[in-house]
């Protein structure tokens, strides 16, 4: 209907968060963070694949899907987009809530046997480190702070530069010891002014 009566000219022009790709045979999602790099990449990657597997097998069951009410979603949603890794999401119809990071963590531990079975489970597990290190967003403030006055924004463009020529996350501190950021980064645990 919409491409009918011109309100889009394809299906590329649905901005929905889930659409179908005709061209392709596939199902597209938003990727949920910016990814620095190819670690993360995986893990999204690997994150998707799991949970449509996931539903494909309750469904296939017989069991009934998980469903929350538009509203509990669009919340989530942004609470999501204003609180990252911090938010407190809806996770049930009652409104029981759940942190982000501990929902994440459960998820982990009861898919990792899907992860398995789709052969992803290296990719997957890289959630764990995205826990540990933080979300993408979490490194690039903690290196805009840390860095010199005036430079925070030159020191986080180096800093994903970095974590892409690694194709991996960096942690603050092994970040503070690259050569490339000394212009704009200067670590401030253990070192002199």
């Amino acid at each position: 209907d919409m491409i009918r009566t011109g309100v889009s000219k394809g299906f590329d022009g649905v901005r929905w968060d889930i659409r179908p790709s005709p061209a392709f045979g596939t199902v597209e999602n938003r990727v949920f963070d910016a990814a620095t790099n190819i670690l993360e990449v995986g893990v999204f990657a690997a994150l998707t694949h799991v949970l449509v597997e996931h539903f494909s097998r309750l469904y296939d069951a017989g069991e009934p899907l998980p469903v929350l009410p538009d509203w509990f979603v669009a919340e989530n949603k942004w609470r999501s987009a204003r609180y990252g890794l911090d938010a407190d999401l809806i996770v049930s119809r009652d409104g029981a809530t759940e942190s982000a990071r501990d929902g994440i963590a459960r998820l982990r531990e009861e898919l990792a046997p899907v992860a398995a079975d789709l052969g992803c489970a290296r990719e997957f597990a890289g959630l764990d480190t995205i826990l540990t290190i933080g979300a993408s967003y979490e490194r690039q403030r903690s290196v805009a702070a840390a860095a010199r006055p005036g430079q925070g924004l030159d020191a986080v463009v180096v800093f994903m530069r970095a974590e892409l020529a690694a194709g991996r996350t960096l942690a603050l501190a092994e970040f503070a010891t690259l050569h490339a950021c000394e212009r704009h980064y200067r670590p401030r645990i253990n070192a002199p002014p």
